[in-house]
């Protein structure tokens, strides 16, 4: 995914002291970052320099967008829409039913707003007490999401029982022709045999 010549992509092992870089720049740098290094993403310019990071850590069928980081001359707004629509892939991908960000004029712009008590309740049961500070995004009723893989396994129960009943019905007419064939050897036996009691 580009936009304005910028890439997003996972980060790989070898972006580490990169990224590093990137975290000391804005100022977000820590050791738990670095253990939760697989949750990144990282943006690159033309040069395949990294300008910017983020992370989803995604539980269940809700994700938190957090630690987005940029170099001093990045420009976020950009940036910030190719996160954006990086995560709309992503939520799209899984399926899920709510994101979360930070309290910014950028995520309000994109529909975001402050949790109801439930949804804060759920948010910080998968991603703990900062989601008090957190805005979020309901993508989809989670009613709808139970609705469709109830529909799905139908459906597959279904494509299941057709296939049982083909295999049976195949395995009858096997039976038959078995049955005919035999039928057949021992009818052909009792008349060789006649033949060679009357032949004698």
């Amino acid at each position: 995914m580009s936009v304005a010549g910028f890439k997003i992509r996972r980060v790989h092992v070898g972006d580490l002291n990169e990224l590093r870089a990137v975290w000391r720049a804005a100022g977000v740098y820590s050791l738990e970052l670095e253990k939760r290094f697989t949750e990144f993403q990282v943006i690159i310019n033309d040069k395949a320099a990294i300008v910017a990071a983020f992370a989803v850590n995604a539980q269940g069928k809700e994700a938190h967008i957090h630690t987005e980081s940029y170099a001093p001359d990045a420009p976020k707004d950009e940036i910030r829409e190719l996160i954006w629509k990086r995560v709309q892939t992503l939520a799209e991908n899984r399926g899920l039913v709510r994101l979360w960000a930070e309290d910014q004029a950028f995520w309000k712009r994109h529909g975001f707003t402050k949790p109801k008590e439930k949804a804060l309740k759920k948010g910080i049961e998968l991603f703990g007490s900062t989601m008090e500070r957190r805005l979020t995004l309901q993508l989809r009723e989670e009613e709808d999401l139970h609705k469709l893989a109830e529909a799905q396994f139908e459906l597959f129960q279904q494509s299941a029982q057709a296939e049982r009943e083909k295999i049976l019905s195949q395995g009858n007419l096997y039976k038959n022709i078995a049955m005919a064939v035999a039928a057949l050897v021992v009818l052909g036996g009792l008349i060789g045999t006649a033949f060679f009691l009357i032949s004698r």
